[in-house]
């Protein structure tokens, strides 16, 4: 009868064991090839006899691959800031991982996870990242890249990912925006000096100095903007009579290196304001002027003018109108036009009649008087006392006789 046993010599040599009767290697714990790959065994054998006698030998035992680990990287994450305005095709890092098994499941390729596949690139080989589309701080400042690396086994593949953290660090290529190019304010005459007429506000989306922003005004003077809050302000006098209109450019400036500028315009525009400088004046302080009294209702008798010193506007609109005088009721004055004499009486034919009395019941012992103006003539009948039956035909006679 042979007995067989192993000689444990060498650290490791306990994950076997030999069936002492038949010699059967076994495998007695876990082996781990990424920690022994190879084992070297002695196996004697001995026989039951006296003298009992034996032989050994050496077992080599290789440990073949299995994919029983995921690659690895150096790090779980990376952290970068690089210039927004990088240029495409810079290389961001190598980004290395292992994998201690070996032949295809070792072989490893990697691969960007996210939306930002067209802003940032990794090569599936080399693990290399790299920038291959256009970067603005202002629109995203902060990336989470999450880059995968794979073995290539057939079976079962493994992964693991790591995260590279990039920050945008801003450079200054933003001008500061106003939210117009042109803004338009009312302002009246007599406002004192120091009134804010304005708030002028540019909005720089750069970070630093490069969104630090002040105010400029090109054409000062009569208004004045302050540098850090862009509020503008009356610096001189207003006068409606001497200028209307203000035409003002503001510049908005940052800070950065070399500097950016946007500019607005603010029209200013001034009210007048009824100052009661300058009364209507008439040029004489008498006018004269005749009509030939036939002329009929409507005829233009004469023309008197005013003027006023304020500038054109509500203040120098004159509006003539007939105040006293003993031609009341007979001239009228347009009001809007600027002065024109109307006769307002029709004198074409005047009768006179009693108080209190009409023509159909006069027919008594009363004066009747009936005036007719034509070309340089007067016609009249004088009627006493008692009037004739028949009236009505000598007025139709008067009145055929004159030319009315």
């Amino acid at each position: 009868m042979l007995v067989y046993v192993i000689n444990y010599n060498n650290e490791g040599d306990d994950c076997f064991k030999v069936d002492l009767h038949t010699g059967r290697l076994l495998v007695d714990s876990e082996l781990d090839r990424e920690r022994t790959s190879k084992y070297i065994l002695n196996i004697t054998v001995f026989d039951l006899g006296k003298p009992q006698l034996s032989a050994s030998t050496q077992l080599i035992v290789n440990i073949r691959d299995v994919n029983d680990n995921p690659p690895t990287f150096e790090k779980s994450s990376y952290h970068f800031v690089i210039p927004e305005n990088v240029e495409n095709g810079t290389s961001v890092i190598r980004l290395r991982a292992t994998d201690i098994d070996e032949n295809e499941n070792a072989r490893l390729t990697y691969n960007l996870e996210g939306p930002a596949w067209d802003r940032f690139h990794v090569d599936k080989n080399t693990g290399l990242l790299a920038i291959v589309g256009p970067l603005d701080r202002e629109i995203t400042e902060n990336y989470a890249l999450r880059v995968w690396a794979k073995d290539s086994s057939l079976e079962k593949p493994l992964m693991s990912s790591t995260v590279v953290y990039i920050r945008l660090e801003d450079v200054n290529d933003n001008a500061p925006m106003f939210g117009h190019t042109q803004f338009w304010v009312k302002v009246r005459e007599d406002l004192p000096i120091g009134t804010v007429v304005m708030v002028m506000s540019a909005r720089d989306p750069d970070t630093g100095d490069g969104g630090r922003v002040a105010y400029e005004m090109l054409d000062g003077g009569t208004f004045s903007v302050d540098p850090l809050t862009g509020v503008v302000r009356l610096a001189r006098t207003l006068d409606f009579e001497n200028k209307q209109l203000y035409n003002v450019t503001i510049v908005a400036r940052d800070q950065g290196d070399p500097p950016l500028t946007s500019v607005a315009y603010l029209l200013v525009e001034v009210e007048d304001v009824n100052e009661n400088l300058h009364p209507p004046k008439f040029p004489d302080v008498v006018a004269s002027g005749s009509v030939h009294e036939n002329k009929p209702e409507g005829t233009l008798v004469m023309h008197v003018t005013a003027v006023d010193a304020d500038p054109p506007g509500i203040d120098s609109t004159i509006a003539y109108s007939i105040r006293d005088g003993d031609g009341l009721g007979i001239f009228s004055i347009d009001d809007q036009v600027g002065g024109f004499l109307y006769q307002a009486l029709n004198w074409s034919a005047l009768v006179v009649l009693p108080k209190g009395r009409t023509l159909m019941n006069s027919m008594e012992s009363d004066n009747w008087i009936l005036f007719n103006y034509t070309d340089q003539t007067l016609c009249f009948m004088y009627f006493r006392n008692e009037c004739s039956e028949n009236l009505f035909e000598v007025l139709d006679s008067v009145w055929s006789s004159c030319h009315l």
